[in-house]
């Protein structure tokens, strides 16, 4: 499933990180952390899990059907762990944003991934083929 065991620990604290920060009480997260100002929390949403399914995309070898019913679970589990928390409510609109943040990270994975297959293809002597 993991790449090598390096990308296995980054993999890991990825996770950790997410949830963590998920879990916070909003008004405890630091400016930084949310690239966008508070109103657009979809934006956030949405940017974290590119960034999140970008990753993982790297760090583990699944398909792309596995990996993304993977960062699925992920983003419903946060959403639920969110309800249940004292501090935070989940949100389905929030989940959507996941989705569509899932969606984006694995459109650019399979492009990028393309991209550098046909580039090595193509350019592999240095010289066009």
């Amino acid at each position: 499933m993991f790449k090598s065991t390096q990308l296995t620990c980054f993999f890991l604290f990825i996770v950790v990180g997410l949830v963590i920060t998920l879990m916070l009480p909003t008004q405890s997260l630091p400016e930084m952390l949310m690239p966008f100002p508070r109103a657009e929390d979809k934006n956030n949403h949405i940017a974290i899990f590119t960034l999140f399914t970008l990753i993982s995309r790297y760090c583990l070898s699944l398909s792309p059907f596995r990996l993304s019913m993977l960062m699925t679970s992920i983003a419903g589990g946060t959403e639920l762990i969110q309800e249940l928390s004292p501090y935070r409510t989940g949100s389905m609109l929030d989940f959507q944003a996941n989705l569509i943040g899932i969606a984006v990270g694995m459109i650019t994975a399979i492009v990028a991934t393309s991209l550098i297959q046909w580039i090595n293809k193509h350019y592999a002597s240095g010289y066009p083929r």
